[in-house]
């Protein structure tokens, strides 16, 4: 399909192609993903009980929302990465293999809906977070919850990134060590800025690790060096 409807592309720029994948992912994920998200906001259902006591005990750190935000960073250096010449076939595969994992949270969204009752204990005190969370509110119906697409895109994304780059003889401690620390991070926040239940962000790592090992760990193993 790729080579039918963009039989240039082998031609483009790195920049080019990079901001190609990032195209293709907003018009097919992003976008069905706030579409998604309203409907379920305007349908009101909820069919699984999933709050525990720990969701509730979990402190609400507001600070955590610049980890929560740095979500949307991971894209892109994927893309970027994707797009380097000597794998941009593999580049354009997994990105469409992450495009089909996002799809498969939608139908769990869709069928499986979740509403997320945290958002109460979203509370400030001027600590100059609230437009944030103003702001992430206004966008995000609290449904779409499990699995969390925080947790499961940027798992995948990681993942990847960490296999080209140990591909590439780039893999360094240090750079595994801020890449493991950040995605961490990331994940926290899910549950720490009341966005997620535990419920949510385990079952993302249980598809994305099966996700991973079936169905994107052979593609970057097929071009090992």
């Amino acid at each position: 399909m790729l080579e039918r409807w963009f039989p240039q592309r082998e031609s483009w720029s790195r920049t080019s192609h990079a901001a190609w994948l990032g195209a293709l992912f907003v018009v097919f994920c992003a976008l069905p993903y706030a579409l998604i998200n309203r409907f379920a906001g305007w349908r009101e259902a909820s069919v699984l009980a999933v709050l525990t006591p720990l969701d509730t005990a979990l402190p609400f750190l507001p600070w955590m929302v610049v980890f929560y935000i740095s979500f949307y960073a991971y894209f892109p250096l994927m893309f970027w990465l994707g797009a380097a010449e000597h794998r941009r076939h593999q580049g354009e595969r997994l990105t469409l293999r992450l495009m089909q994992a996002t799809w498969m949270a939608f139908v769990i969204f869709l069928v499986f809906p979740v509403e997320v009752d945290l958002r109460h204990q979203v509370v400030h005190s001027n600590d100059g977070f609230a437009p944030l969370f103003a702001a992430l509110h206004a966008i995000d119906t609290p449904y779409n919850a499990w699995p969390s697409l925080h947790v499961l895109q940027s798992l995948l994304v990681v993942l990847t990134v960490q296999g080209w780059l140990a591909n590439d003889g780039a893999l360094r401690p240090l750079l595994r060590g801020i890449l493991w620390s950040a995605w961490a991070l990331l994940t926290l926040s899910t549950l720490l800025v009341k966005q997620h239940y535990i419920f949510d962000a385990v079952t993302a790592l249980v598809i994305g690790t099966v996700l991973w090992r079936l169905w994107f760990k052979p593609v970057i193993n097929q071009t090992a060096h």
